[in-house]
């Protein structure tokens, strides 16, 4: 079944808008859009160096894969028993999607974050797979928290 349009083009943007933001964080750089004069970051970049901006890309994946394992939770534990329970479809049509598109936006961060050299491998493989479980995503916030502050005391990773 076809998405609607209006959901569609939200599931691009969003998409679009995870793929930007990666790609700016991957080399580096801070995008801006300007409306009303008024400039608004598009991306987790900091433009500071050193441990601030190593945690940010962290915290932008910790708070992704908070989202993201929410996103799991509401569609595991509330619009599939409403689908099957309730025979009422429409639940998870509306929660898939959107549960989708913060996957794939996750694992674009996490890719990032790997390739960036600011998370090992192992933990990064350790992410992915907390991702695919529900409340996994819980955990894996908690994880990069710890993470984050090891870095920032300037403990090396594992």
């Amino acid at each position: 079944m076809a998405l609607p349009a209006n959901r569609a083009v939200l599931a691009a943007y969003l998409l679009v808008y995870a793929l930007v933001d990666c790609f700016a964080i991957f080399h580096g750089q801070a995008l801006n859009i300007v409306i009303n004069h008024k400039v608004f970051s598009m991306s987790s970049v900091s433009s500071k160096v050193g441990n601030a901006s190593v945690s940010r890309l962290l915290r932008h994946l910790s708070l992704m894969t908070l989202v993201e394992g929410a996103s799991l939770i509401a569609l595991v534990l509330i619009a599939v028993p409403i689908k099957y329970g309730l025979d009422f479809p429409l639940a998870v049509r509306v929660v898939g999607p959107i549960h989708g598109a913060l996957f794939l936006w996750t694992m674009g961060a996490l890719l990032t974050s790997v390739f960036a050299g600011r998370l090992a491998a192992t933990k990064g493989a350790v992410v992915f797979c907390a991702a695919l479980i529900p409340f996994g995503g819980l955990w894996s916030h908690r994880l990069l928290d710890r993470e984050i502050a090891r870095q920032r005391q300037g403990v090396t990773q594992d």
